[in-house]
């Protein structure tokens, strides 16, 4: 891959943690799952987005490169293109916090069971391989060159958050079987 798409290999190690996490969630459910479009669609978006396409292209056809962008950074880091670089690792964006909400305020349907699911999985391998790979000095912002945590604090934050993430995913597919019998 060229230098001009820096996040490739960051992305593919990204989605590749997440097909272990996809791995855990197959044997939880008996490996009688069968998971739809919806859900590995949500899985990329929360763990890698589209990380193998460019960061940039020229198109023939106007584009909204808002939306490109939204594409190319996965679910919890668009905290950078929400509220800038410099809050990064933003704690709302970084923690359980937005997919509890995105958990209890989305109507549990048959075709947003596996969504939601697969969103919470991707999400959380994001946030548990961010905590494992990042630098000591990688800060979870709280409020900005204010209130920051760093070192194994901040690791610790992304992989307990990650985990408890995990766990909900798991209890809510668990409870929600019968959506993943089926093409959704």
């Amino acid at each position: 891959m060229n230098s001009s798409n820096n996040y490739f290999w960051d992305g593919f190690n990204h989605f590749s943690f997440a097909l272990f996490f996809v791995l855990i969630l197959y044997i939880v459910l008996n490996r009688k799952a069968h998971l739809s479009k919806s859900f590995w669609i949500a899985l990329v978006m929360g763990s890698s987005a589209l990380f193998f396409l460019p960061p940039t292209i020229k198109f023939i056809y106007p584009f909204n490169w808002t939306i490109w962008h939204f594409l190319h950074f996965p679910l919890p880091d668009w905290d950078i293109l929400i509220i800038g670089k410099s809050w990064h690792r933003y704690f709302l964006f970084h923690s359980a916090i937005l997919p509890l909400i995105l958990f209890y305020e989305t109507p549990a349907t048959p075709k947003t069971i596996p969504t939601i699911t697969g969103a919470l999985v991707g999400i959380s391998s994001h946030l548990i391989w961010d905590g494992l790979t990042c630098a000591m000095s990688t800060s979870i912002v709280f409020y900005k060159d204010t209130l920051e945590i760093s070192g194994y604090t901040g690791k610790g934050w992304l992989i307990v958050n990650g985990l408890a993430i995990m766990a909900l995913a798991i209890a809510y597919a668990r409870r929600n079987k019968a959506a993943f019998k089926a093409e959704i």
